[in-house]
């Protein structure tokens, strides 16, 4: 973790519920920086197959790929906040975040030098760990849709396929459901997330 001065460190690390104003801001940088460096690396890793660079792009920019980054870096130990819970949407949120502050800091070669080692070089364990079954389902399954009901501050959704409910879960992210439901069809093997260990009582 390349250590950042203030005023940078104070945008990266403040979140809105501890008043900070520019955390999503740098998060939005972020996920621009990410992007080009993603699509730069891959279009030149296959010029000729952007079909198999879009899907590798969809796992190694995916919340949970970011997350997993961001928590093995301990980028939580510096957040400030005052939310319940750190879900794998904020802690994504937080490495785009950062990775704005060190281009911020450090500039244009040094950022790339950063997500090279964090994220480039683990490709192969990325994309083995964090496939991507949403797209996987998006080009194999012709006819379905998913079902979404809010209840308290879980959603419920369930996956039909041919118009039959095939699973239902239920999480407090929608994204986070749809992930565990397209890799319960094509595994069977739920995804429970950490901040799920509380009993579900539908709310």
């Amino acid at each position: 973790m390349l250590p950042l001065e203030e005023p940078i460190r104070e945008k990266v690390f403040r979140h809105p519920s501890a008043g900070g104003k520019e955390f999503y801001p740098m998060a939005f940088l972020g996920d621009a920086i990410l992007e080009v460096f993603l699509r730069k690396r891959l279009l030149k890793l296959y010029p000729q197959d952007l079909k198999k660079s879009t899907r590798e792009r969809a796992v190694l920019a995916s919340t949970r790929t970011l997350a997993y980054i961001a928590r093995s870096l301990h980028l939580d130990r510096h957040l400030i906040h005052r939310t319940e819970e750190l879900s794998d949407y904020l802690m994504a949120s937080l490495l785009e975040a950062y990775i704005a502050g060190v281009f911020m800091q450090y500039g244009q070669e040094k950022v790339e030098e950063f997500l090279e080692d964090i994220l480039w070089s683990r490709r192969d364990f990325f994309l083995e760990k964090f496939d991507d079954f949403v797209g996987k389902l998006k080009s194999e399954v012709e006819d379905y849709h998913f079902q979404v009901v809010r209840e308290g501050k879980k959603y419920r959704v369930s996956l039909l396929v041919d118009g039959k409910v095939v699973y239902t879960v239920r999480d407090r992210s929608k994204r986070e459901a749809i992930y565990r439901l397209a890799k319960l069809y094509f595994t069977g093997e739920d995804v429970i997330r950490y901040e799920e260990s509380d009993s579900d009582n539908g709310n």
